[in-house]
């Protein structure tokens, strides 16, 4: 039995590990009993050559229900344990910890960045977190515990007869694997009491488990901000390169649903091509940044039988905007007969809401997709939750309701056509830009909307970009280069806050900022915006972080620069002295602007700075 229970969850430290196991009964160590490992390096595993969380974390719970049964059963026979294991919780809180939380939501579901083919709304991995919340006291494990708990009672609650699913995808099978695994947990809570743990808050726990990451072994990229988590998965297997966001809400992150269709899905959508199949294969397969809480991704799919070939990047924001980038060509003439761009897979389910009501430029409408209804519009919001941002294209529609593993869901397409046109190959498809928003308002998407702008024209040839503008007002730029050549200059451009200092060298003149981007083809640069010079001509760059600054100047007199910096603590404005020929390095501290000279290292507080909220 320790032999099994150690490769359950076995990893490949495990194979020089000198834990003596179970010491009260021998000196064997994990070594002795490991034969080989089950898990990748980075703790994830595969069932069915595919990586989801319900299969990642079933092995915990029946390793749990085993560690339940040998406690339950000696007890029931003997009145005492004659017999136990430490085995049987081998790697449990690595798995939890490098994976599990990781990959953690609101309401205590597990992200599947995949796709599904599990029941949606079913929350069986509930004894999972008893399993670590009786046998191992963990106290994130009882939070998510009880966030499952409430959303399994309020999915019975839409039911006459108190079935765990309204619309069971698998019939009684689903409904005995659920009726099971509470009955498991109750059981583990009589036998091993939790009346003595705190269960972890979300904001802590959300806080925990923000930074950006990637599974390697899988190739899924995920991180979590106050305002969402969000994921994308190049993921083999049952290949569906897909992704989505959703809120850190708990009643209000089930609006957008894992979904994957003709090999994409979320965010990606389709387009479809007479005469070819619809579908997508890896032709790079993620390019990653990861900043903090924040990474840009650029890939690659050829599409609907290679005929045509998506470049696209990503950059999930420190903030709440989600920005998507792309230019599509021909690898072939077609004729493409349709786009189902930008897709977010929304639900229409008794648990949340049976009809959505969509806000857009010139109104708003009630449905529940069943009939597909079209926007001429360039946003447009659901239930005054998701926003979604198009500049440059003006065209969305939401329909095609269905069944989607236990719950209904209706499709929202920020870029929709039904319109056919021919192309060559080599033609340019289509250079677009999407940006969307969790738990925004209505009239917050469209003031985002309103002062996004669009890079397309101020970019050379096959490279794109876009400016989007967050509910804080903080701006985020994502600039890609997809097929073009290694350098670009972005075109001058100011706000009103002034001309904006970017990550890579910014040359500023009479209020405005010309950028200088050097990339090889399948990068990015993803950039929060928060310094600003207000008055003077210098050569600037963002510092070691949003906030900070560098200065240069190359002139034989000194310059006297304006700046204003949104901070933690507000809007911050100063005036920094530029010796000549020197760099200064500005940056927040304690309200005001610092200024260090990083040649001649001196450092000084600048006169004239001030602070406002």
């Amino acid at each position: 039995l320790r032999r099994f229970a150690v490769n359950c969850y076995s990893q490949a430290d495990d194979a020089t590990d000198g834990t003596v196991i179970d010491p009260w009964y021998n000196v064997q160590t994990i070594k002795d009993l490991y034969v080989g490992k089950n898990l990748y390096d980075d703790y994830t595993l595969q069932n069915h050559n595919y990586f989801h969380t319900s299969y990642q974390n079933v092995v915990l719970q029946e390793l749990g229900e085993s560690f339940l049964a040998l406690k339950m059963f000696q007890k029931g026979l003997y009145g005492a344990e004659k017999w136990k294991t430490n085995a049987l919780m081998h790697n449990n809180q690595k798995v939890m910890d490098n994976v599990l939380n990781k990959l953690a939501l609101a309401d205590g579901e597990l992200a599947m960045p995949n796709g599904n083919d599990w029941s949606l709304f079913l929350y069986d991995q509930i004894t999972s977190y008893s399993t670590m919340a009786c046998f191992l006291k963990d106290p994130n494990a009882l939070m998510l515990e009880n966030l499952a708990y409430k959303n399994i009672k309020a999915r019975q609650g839409t039911t006459k007869d108190g079935s765990w699913l309204l619309h069971p995808d698998a019939g009684a099978r689903r409904m005995g694997v659920e009726a099971h695994r509470v009955m498991m947990s109750w059981l583990m809570h009589e036998m091993a009491s939790t009346a003595d743990i705190t269960p972890a808050n979300w904001p802590g726990f959300r806080k925990k488990y923000e930074n950006a990451e990637v599974f390697a072994s899988q190739n899924i990229v995920r991180a979590n901000t106050k305002d969402r988590f969000t994921c994308f998965s190049w993921s083999p297997g049952i290949s569906s390169y897909t992704g989505y966001f959703t809120q850190n809400c708990p009643d209000r992150n089930k609006i957008v649903v894992p979904y994957k269709a003709n090999n994409t899905g979320n965010i990606l959508g389709w387009y479809t091509v007479s005469g070819k199949r619809t579908n997508a294969t890896p032709v790079v397969s993620g390019i990653y940044n990861l900043k903090g809480n924040s990474y840009t991704m650029n890939g690659v799919v050829s599409t609907n039988d290679n005929s045509l070939k998506n470049h696209f990047a990503i950059y999930s924001t420190p903030g709440n905007a989600l920005v998507y980038i792309d230019l599509v060509t021909a690898d072939s003439a077609a004729t493409i007969t349709g786009s189902r761009g930008g897709l977010l897979a929304v639900s229409t389910d008794e648990l949340t809401k049976l009809q959505r009501t969509i806000y857009y430029q010139n109104g708003h409408c009630q449905t529940n997709g069943a009939s597909t209804v079209g926007f001429a519009t360039s946003w447009a919001n659901i239930d005054n939750q998701i926003g979604v941002a198009t500049p440059g294209a003006d065209s969305m529609a939401f329909g095609d309701r269905a069944a989607n593993n236990s719950i209904y869901s209706t499709n929202f397409y920020p870029f929709y056509s039904s319109v056919r046109r021919s192309v060559d190959s080599g033609d340019v498809v289509d250079r677009r830009a999407l940006v969307y928003y969790s738990g925004a308002s209505a009239d917050q998407t469209r003031v985002c909307a309103e002062k996004s702008i669009l890079l397309t024209d101020s970019l050379p040839a096959g490279w794109n970009g876009v400016i989007a503008v967050d509910p804080d007002s903080v701006r985020y730029l994502l600039v890609s280069n997809f097929t073009g050549s290694t350098n670009a200059d972005m075109k001058a451009i100011g706000f009103e806050e002034g001309a904006p200092v970017f990550s890579v060298p910014t040359q500023i003149a009479a209020g405005k900022s010309v950028a200088h981007f050097l990339l090889e083809k399948s990068h990015s640069v993803g950039d929060a915006l928060r310094v600003f010079v207000t008055a003077g001509d210098i050569t600037a760059q963002q510092g070691g972080d949003s906030t900070s600054t560098y200065l240069t100047n190359n002139a034989a007199s000194q310059k006297m620069v304006g700046l204003l910096v949104i901070a933690a603590q507000g809007k911050i404005t100063g005036n920094i002295a530029v010796p000549p020929h020197s760099r200064v390095l500005v940056r927040v501290e304690d309200g005001v602007l610092v200024a260090t000279e990083v040649f001649p290292q001196r450092k000084r507080r600048s006169a004239g700075c001030t602070f406002r909220l």
